[in-house]
C-alpha cells in the first residue's frame, strides 16, 4: 500500500465492487509466499467469492502454485492483475511493460537523448524483465548502444535505500534515465541537483507510475502512467462477471499505457 499504483488499483477494485453490492477484504503478502499461502487458504474456506490477486514476490521466485491452483479447483475464481503467472489459467489484467519501456526509449531518441540509463525492478519477475527487455528493444531499435554501467537493478521492498542503490550511476555519463518507480526518480533527480546538474537540462528523467510524488516533486516529475485505477475497475469486472454469470473461459486484458510529460523532461 505504500506503492502508489497499487493504492490506485485499490480504488478502482473498490469503486466496482461498491457499485456491485460487493464487499472486498484487502490484505497485504509483503512480498511474502508463507502470508500469501496462508491468507488464500483461510479466505478459501467459504469466506470469500472470489480472489484478486498480484502475486508475491517469493511466489514467482519460488514458482509455488499449489494454493493458486487449488483454489481453482475449489471452483474459487482468481482474477490476477499487475504481477501474474502465466501457467495458470485465470482472468488476467496486465499493462505491455515490454511496449512501455520501449516507446519511452523511442520518444527520449526523438527527442535527441543517446545515452539512457535504465533502473528497473527485480529482472527475475515478469514485470521486470518485461520492462528490460523492452529498454534493450528500444536501444537496438535506435541504434543505440548497450552501457551496462547504466544498467542498474532496484527493489519495490528497498524504497528507503534508493538515493544509495542510484547513486552509483552518477559515476557515468547520461543524459536520461527510466527509472521502475517515482522513488527512484526523485533519489536520482535529488542527486543530480546537489552534484549541481539542472533539470531537465543536464538531465530528464521518465518514470513508471503517475502518483502524488511526481504530480509534487520539484521539478514535477514526467511519467509512464500505468493506469491502476482502470487496472482495478477491469480486474473488479471480470471477476463480478465470472460469478453472477457463471462464464467458464478465461480472459487476459491489456492496459495501455502513456506518457505524462510534466518538467522533467526537455
Amino acid at each position: 500500500m505504500l506503492n502508489y499504483f497499487f493504492a490506485q488499483v485499490l480504488k478502482g477494485i473498490e469503486t466496482v465492487a461498491t457499485k456491485n453490492g460487493y464487499k472486498i477484504i484487502t490484505c497485504i503478502s509483503n512480498e511474502s509466499l508463507k502470508k500469501e499461502i496462508e491468507t488464500i487458504e483461510m479466505l478459501s474456506t467459504g469466506v470469500v467469492d472470489g480472489f484478486l490477486l498480484s502475486v508475491s514476490e517469493e511466489t514467482l521466485l519460488n514458482e509455488n502454485y499449489k494454493h493458486l491452483t487449488s483454489c481453482i479447483a475449489k471452483e474459487i475464481p482468481i482474477v490476477m492483475f499487475d504481477r501474474i503467472v502465466s501457467e495458470i489459467d485465470c482472468d488476467k489484467v496486465i499493462t505491455n511493460d515490454f511496449m512501455a519501456t520501449l516507446n519511452a526509449v523511442n520518444y527520449l531518441k526523438s527527442k535527441g537523448f543517446k545515452k539512457i540509463a535504465f533502473v528497473g525492478t527485480n529482472m527475475e519477475l515478469s514485470i521486470g524483465k518485461s520492462s528490460y527487455e523492452g529498454y534493450l528493444a528500444g536501444l537496438k531499435r535506435n541504434n543505440l548502444k548497450k552501457d551496462e554501467s547504466l544498467i542498474l537493478t532496484t527493489h519495490e521492498m528497498y524504497y528507503k535505500n534508493h538515493k544509495e542503490i542510484v547513486e552509483p550511476l552518477f559515476d557515468y555519463s547520461f543524459d536520461s534515465l527510466i527509472a521502475s518507480n517515482e522513488s527512484v526518480a526523485i533519489a536520482a533527480m535529488k542527486i543530480a541537483q546537489e552534484k549541481g546538474k539542472i533539470i531537465p537540462k543536464d538531465l530528464s528523467v521518465l518514470a513508471f507510475s503517475n502518483g502524488i510524488l511526481a504530480r509534487h516533486s520539484n521539478p514535477r516529475l514526467s511519467t509512464i502512467s500505468r493506469h491502476g485505477e482502470i487496472i482495478g475497475e477491469k480486474s473488479a469486472t471480470l471477476l463480478i462477471d465470472k460469478l453472477e454469470n457463471k462464464i467458464t473461459n478465461t480472459t487476459s486484458i491489456t492496459v495501455d499505457t502513456d506518457i505524462v510529460l510534466r518538467d522533467s523532461l526537455k
